[in-house]
């Protein structure tokens, strides 16, 4: 079976911080980029679930989070008790 070249273009911070998983792993890039594709073909399709991130996280979410965490550091917050449901009772 013969050999090809497979070249992509990638964010530099992405490619820096992934190399630095394959090294503290210790594999290469190519040898990482290889495993990537066998493991394409022995699952038939992507190795991992494609999924939306976590809204959570969304860039305005975690904008309102840091206000409030300035807000709150500046003493401009106060404290209340927990309130739950009866279905919540065995998580206090």
């Amino acid at each position: 079976m013969g050999k090809v070249l497979v070249q992509a273009k990638i964010d530099d911070g992405i490619k820096n911080e992934a190399v630095e998983i394959f090294q503290t792993l210790g594999i290469d890039t190519a040898s990482a980029i290889r495993m990537f594709f066998h493991s394409v073909v022995n699952e038939g399709g992507l190795p991992f679930d494609l999924k939306v991130k976590d809204p959570f996280y969304s860039p305005a979410n975690m904008e309102r989070l840091r206000k409030s965490i300035a807000s709150l550091e500046a003493g401009k917050g106060s404290s209340h008790e927990l309130v739950g449901t009866e279905d919540d009772k065995d998580l206090v």
